[in-house]
């Protein structure tokens, strides 16, 4: 796992700024391909951030297969969800990048 907490807060600065809240957002979880990943990052979504609307689905796999994308459209009421999806979904034990 690695810690990309510094690397996501300039992105979720900015969208942050730039969003009106609530919005339908879509976030990108890349992460390590294998059975895991997917049902992790529905789980996080469902479960831990009760956002029941997410809609998880899988996305590009990298061109060496190592890694694969899970594209997340959810409804986003406030800055604090949005800065949890950010922080909290980048220490997922599979996750690599959140954007």
């Amino acid at each position: 796992m690695s810690d990309n907490t510094n690397s996501n807060q300039d992105d979720y600065t900015k969208l942050a700024k730039l969003a009106e809240l609530p919005a339908k957002l879509k976030f990108k979880f890349i992460g390590n391909n294998n059975d895991k990943l997917l049902p992790q990052v529905s789980k996080f979504f469902l479960e831990e951030m009760n956002l029941v609307d997410a809609k998880c689905s899988a996305g590009n796999l990298s061109k060496t297969g190592k890694y694969l994308t899970i594209n997340i459209n959810v409804t986003v009421e406030n800055e604090q969800v949005m800065h949890d999806i950010y922080t909290k979904g980048a220490k997922l034990s599979e996750i690599v990048r959140v954007l």
